[in-house]
């Protein structure tokens, strides 16, 4: 499933001070941020509205999750460490052999939140209604197959608005790939970027 790019694009920055054309690499420390299209034109570009995709432990009088998982929340212009997330290959077999190598488009990675070290899950039996229309919801919990493997709910892939969207598998088999498109999604650290599942 690939989420509506005008009410889930939500740009990715690094936590760390790199130069603007330093790519984005797996186990980087980064966050996932939000601006409000609607805003004063009065503010300056460092009094805008800024929300920080957060999680974090459940702690006494929150209110209990039936199924036990992380609850997703955003902070408002003031990022603390819960805002922190990495990107981790998908396979396990390559993930060591892969961090510090740069994220590329279409390849199927984890959301790993630092600080409670659980990863971006997928709820396909949850819907949420809201004024955008029926919605999947999310939650941060690692879930293992039999294998000890992440399952497919765990499982992402990243594209950038500024590149053309990934094609489905159907897509794929109709018209060919072209040879000139990037697969690189971040020429700058703070490239936009939208979520979509992995299509398995």
């Amino acid at each position: 499933h690939i989420f509506k790019p005008f009410t889930k694009c939500c740009p990715l920055i690094s936590c760390t001070r790199f130069p603007s054309s330093h790519p984005i690499r797996y186990g980087q420390p980064v966050q996932f941020v939000l601006e409000p299209a609607i805003q004063s034109n009065e503010k300056e570009d460092s009094q805008r509205t800024q929300l920080f995709l957060a999680s974090d432990l459940k702690r006494l009088g929150d209110v209990s999750s039936a199924d036990g998982e992380q609850d997703i929340y955003f902070e408002l212009n003031q990022p603390t460490f819960s805002s922190v997330w990495c990107l981790e290959v998908a396979d396990p077999a390559l993930r060591h052999e892969m961090e510090g190598t740069p994220v590329k488009l279409d390849e199927k990675l984890l959301i790993r939140h630092v600080r409670t070290n659980q990863v971006l899950a997928l709820k396909p039996r949850t819907i949420i209604r809201n004024a955008f229309g029926p919605e999947l919801g999310i939650s941060v919990k690692t879930l293992l197959d039999p294998h000890k493997v992440e399952r497919d709910v765990n499982v992402w892939l990243l594209t950038s608005i500024n590149q053309p969207l990934i094609p489905s598998r159907l897509e794929m088999t109709t018209a060919p790939k072209s040879d000139a498109q990037s697969t690189t999604p971040n020429e700058k650290s703070n490239v936009e970027m939208m979520i979509k599942t992995a299509d398995y």
